[in-house]
């Protein structure tokens, strides 16, 4: 049918996701939300790996804007994140 199949629910509440991308072998999914905060999800796990959040000692304040956009570096465990101030970073796995 064309009603789709529910693969995962990351998380029971509506958290303000504003954007996602999937890894290009599509095992890992980064999502944005609307308070800054940054997730790297293992979608064949279904476990949350990394979680990054906004910081008024850096540059990614919680203020200016959601999360625009996500993306991976070509960088292994590299990622970034643009939000709608225009503050643009880069994000590292630890």
């Amino acid at each position: 049918g064309s009603e789709g199949t529910r693969l995962h629910t990351l998380s029971e509440r509506n958290d303000g996701v504003t954007t996602a991308r999937f890894s290009t072998d599509e095992r890992y999914l980064l999502l944005g939300y609307v308070n800054r905060r940054i997730e790297l999800w293992d979608v064949v796990t279904d476990q949350r790996v990394q979680r990054w959040s906004a910081d008024p000692r850096t540059a990614w304040r919680a203020s200016g804007g959601a999360t625009l956009a996500v993306g991976f570096s070509q960088s292994p465990r590299t990622f970034y994140a643009l939000a709608g101030d225009g503050q643009l970073v880069e994000l590292h796995r630890g």
